[in-house]
C-alpha cells in the first residue's frame, strides 16, 4: 500500500503481539507509518502549525493508539477537516 508516496506495510499478527502484548490493539496499529520529517514540515507550512508545537515522527515500535506521554496522535485528515492549532479551549480541556 502507498500513503504520501511512501510504501506502508501491514504488521503481522505476531509482531503486534510483540509490540502490544495483552493490551487492546486497534486496526490502525497494524500499519507502519509513512510520516517523515519532510512530510511534517510540509504539514506545518500548509496548515500554519506554530513552530512551538512539536511534530514528531513516530518510532519504529510506536503505535498510533498509544503515543508517548504528553503527545497525541493526529491524522493529517483532521487538519484537512479544519482542525487548527492552537486548539479551541473546549477541545484543549477535553484532551487534558
Amino acid at each position: 500500500m502507498r500513503i504520501n508516496d511512501q510504501r506502508v506495510y501491514r504488521r503481522a499478527d505476531t509482531e503486534m503481539v510483540d509490540l502490544a502484548g495483552d493490551r487492546l490493539v486497534y486496526s490502525v496499529d497494524y500499519f507502519t507509518t509513512a510520516v517523515t520529517p519532510r512530510y511534517l514540515a510540509a504539514l506545518r507550512e500548509e496548515f500554519r502549525i506554530p513552530d512551538d508545537v512539536d511534530l514528531v515522527v513516530p518510532g519504529e515500535n510506536d503505535l498510533p493508539s498509544r503515543p508517548p506521554p504528553g503527545y497525541i496522535t493526529l491524522s493529517a485528515e483532521y487538519f484537512r477537516a479544519r482542525l487548527r492549532i492552537p486548539f479551541h479551549p473546549y477541545l484543549r480541556r477535553a484532551l487534558h
